[in-house]
């Protein structure tokens, strides 16, 4: 009986250890960022029921992106701290990738861009014709970059080709 009690007692804290070891969803959160519910759970956790662990894009929230609630459960997103973050470091902030660059959407505004939005925890998704890390200020056709010649390197660019950028980077 001593044993079956200590079998019970291990197991309970395996339980509770698992449990630990992921954060649960809170079915708001979505509400809480632009396009949120395009994606729901999968928006910041690795399963579509939002059970398990969090990606790139929840870890940001959790660690940077929520109000000063002492209650965990009914912290809040605050959109504006995370907006300009690059969870998945594909080139894009999270604000390019969900809709509204410019951080200015607010829980309870109609979703900003809901066509061209893509995962910010997805580094293979990204919004179409955005190019990314291209100067696109250049004019079209061939140029030098300006500060970019000499011992840090050359930079070239075409641009202006039906939406599409092809950079040549030489460094020395």
């Amino acid at each position: 009986m001593k044993h079956r009690s200590i079998a019970v007692l291990i197991a309970a804290i395996g339980f509770v250890a698992a449990l630990s070891s992921t954060a649960d969803a809170r079915p708001e959160r979505p509400l809480q960022v632009p396009n949120g519910l395009t994606f729901n759970c999968i928006l910041c956790h690795t399963d579509a029921v939002g059970n398990g662990p969090v990606n790139d894009f929840g870890g940001q929230i959790l660690a940077m992106g929520l109000d000063d609630n002492a209650n965990v459960a009914q912290k809040k997103v605050v959109w504006s701290k995370i907006y300009n973050l690059d969870a998945d470091g594909d080139g894009f902030t999270n604000g390019e990738e969900l809709g509204d660059p410019d951080g200015t959407w607010l829980p309870g505004d109609p979703d900003p861009a809901t066509d061209n939005i893509a995962a910010p925890a997805d580094a293979e998704d990204f919004p179409t014709g955005m190019p990314r890390g291209i100067d696109t200020t250049m004019d079209e056709g061939c140029a030098v970059a300006p500060g970019h010649a000499g011992s840090t390197g050359l930079l070239f660019a075409l641009t202006g080709l039906a939406g599409l950028a092809l950079v040549l980077r030489r460094r020395d």
